[in-house]
């Protein structure tokens, strides 16, 4: 199933009467892991996964949305995220268990099973990572956002121009100068977000960008983010979420995705960027509670997802 959808008017604000509830979780090697959650512990369980340099505060407006009153939300800050643990060595971010294991303690700590997977961006790798170093037991479905989690070949290449922008941001960013820290954060912030969204979340994800340290940076980008091999193995059901405007994660990659996995459904939102998650909330929350109904209630047909 493709389909495209876009919904006007639709509110951007937290909800503040949601509660939220934080502590840490031991990951993996004794990393701390903030975890944040909202909704019924005895609800199906979703757990959030960000984006790279962001936090659990991405997913503000799942975490305080009516859809806390549906499931219980489970966001975490990934090592070298947010205020998750930052350790110093290569080895703590360049193996993708590593990243699945932190994952693993997570949801043992805090879910009833089965879980629903959703990650965002590089996010959308961890998740895969979780999948082939722990494999699919237990796990109900997923939704990549986004991003494919390395499940296809990168997007081509982007214009020379482009390119030398994005080297001379990746220089600021593990420059030891906060300023161009802080100067490289609002320019992502620039690229990523299409639609407005309300001031208080683009702050804060340019700060966010800023909370990973330079070193953490570099060390998580050695990692291996090629999970090509692992494409066939994915027969639990697959969301895949992408705005027709993400400059990162192209529509085109994300139709040839969706044809090759066995249940995944394509959904296009119209006008959204990268961070289509705060640009059209009500959309994207309605569109990921509709795919866990559906799968829940085994409401879906092969034709359907095609």
């Amino acid at each position: 199933m493709i389909a495209v959808v876009s919904l006007f008017g639709t509110t951007q604000a937290a909800d503040s009467t949601v509660v939220l509830r934080s502590h840490y979780v031991e990951g993996a090697e004794g990393v701390p892991i903030n975890v944040v959650e909202s909704g019924p512990a005895d609800a199906p369980a979703v757990l959030l996964l960000h984006g790279f340099a962001q936090s659990h505060f991405s997913w503000t407006f799942q975490l305080q949305s009516p859809l806390a009153g549906r499931y219980h939300l489970i966001a975490m800050d990934l090592r070298g995220h947010g205020n998750s643990g930052k350790p110093w060595t290569e080895s703590s971010y360049v193996a993708r268990c590593i990243w699945a294991d932190d994952v693993r303690r997570v949801i043992a700590a805090t879910a009833r099973r089965p879980v629903w997977l959703v990650g965002w961006s590089f996010g959308s790798w961890v998740v895969v990572d979780y999948l082939t170093c722990f494999g699919q037991n237990g796990i109900a479905g997923v939704a990549l956002v986004g991003g494919l989690g390395g499940l296809l070949p990168p997007a081509a290449p982007t214009t020379a121009a482009d390119q030398r922008q994005a080297q001379a941001r990746a220089a600021k960013s593990v420059s030891g100068v906060l300023a161009e820290n802080f100067e490289v954060g609002d320019d992502v912030a620039r690229l990523l977000i299409h639609a407005p969204v309300p001031d208080t979340w683009r702050v804060r994800a340019a700060a966010a960008n800023v909370l990973m340290p330079p070193y953490a940076r570099v060390l998580a980008l050695k990692r291996s983010f090629d999970h090509q091999g692992d494409i066939g193995a994915m027969s639990l059901p697959v969301l895949i979420v992408a705005g027709d405007q993400d400059p990162v994660a192209p529509v085109a990659q994300a139709r040839v995705a969706a044809a090759r996995l066995p249940r995944a459904s394509l959904q296009i939102i119209a006008g959204a960027g990268h961070t289509m998650m705060a640009e059209q909330p009500d959309t994207f929350n309605r569109i990921l509670a509709d795919f866990i109904e559906r799968e829940r209630h085994g409401n879906s047909t092969d034709a359907e997802r095609k």
